[in-house]
């Protein structure tokens, strides 16, 4: 990444200043230069000003093998698939997670350069990281329950399937939250012939049994003479 500071060309700066975007745009020979308002707004720092040469030295240190991944890429002329994830350096001293598009304009008459388009997902991904846990905490709790618990999706795939439960079936093994293969096999195990039970008891709170729901699922138990009770 080139180590000084440039001055953005004039129309860059009339198009790109006040887009809610975090853009940074990089001359590979010139240097790399803050285009909107967001670099104070979000960063803190003196658009007109950048507090450091070096782009990478606001790059989060886990986050810098992306960082030049992609700006080696765009420098070869080519797009990086998809967004990429990196953490710059606030003028608190903080950091701030941004999702960004890198795009190249290398080739581009009268531009050169590569543009990196940012999205401040901050909140965002502390809300992932944090419902995550939960559903973590969640499934282990629902895993150590005594009672059998079966919970399908709308397109009737198994998402939960506890000990109990699996106990009830005869399936040792765990199934794969989201599989297709999950729902056929408990289906499988109603064909049973040492089976000692013949109904199911279901929450009528649960949300996969809300609408038309129930009345998709109890015929294909019902088809083993096994009752679904709420």
């Amino acid at each position: 990444v080139a180590e000084q500071s440039a001055p953005p060309p004039p129309l860059y700066r009339a198009i790109t200043r006040y887009a809610r975007a975090l853009i940074l745009v990089i001359d590979p020979s010139r240097g790399w230069s803050p285009m909107s308002e967001s670099f104070t707004g979000l960063l803190g720092y003196d658009r007109a000003d950048p507090p450091v040469a070096n782009l990478l030295d606001l790059v989060h240190p886990d986050d810098r093998p992306a960082a030049i991944g992609t700006f080696v890429t765009a420098c070869g002329g080519v797009h990086p698939p998809g967004c990429t994830d990196m953490r710059l350096r606030t003028a608190a001293g903080g950091w701030r997670q941004f999702e960004f598009a890198v795009r190249s304009f290398v080739d581009e008459p009268d531009a050169g350069v590569v543009a990196y388009f940012g999205l401040d997902v901050t909140t965002q991904r502390a809300a992932e990281r944090a419902l995550r846990i939960e559903r973590g905490r969640l499934f282990s709790l629902v895993e150590t329950l005594r009672d059998g618990i079966l919970l399908i999706d709308e397109e009737q795939r198994v998402s939960v399937a506890n000990r109990a439960f699996r106990r009830i079936l005869g399936i040792e093994e765990p199934l794969r939250a989201g599989s297709d293969r999950g729902w056929s096999r408990l289906l499988a195990q109603l064909k049973r012939p040492d089976r000692s039970w013949n109904a199911v008891v279901v929450g009528e709170g649960t949300r996969c049994w809300f609408g038309n729901q129930f009345s998709l699922i109890a015929p294909r138990f019902a088809a083993h003479g096994v009752d679904l009770w709420v």
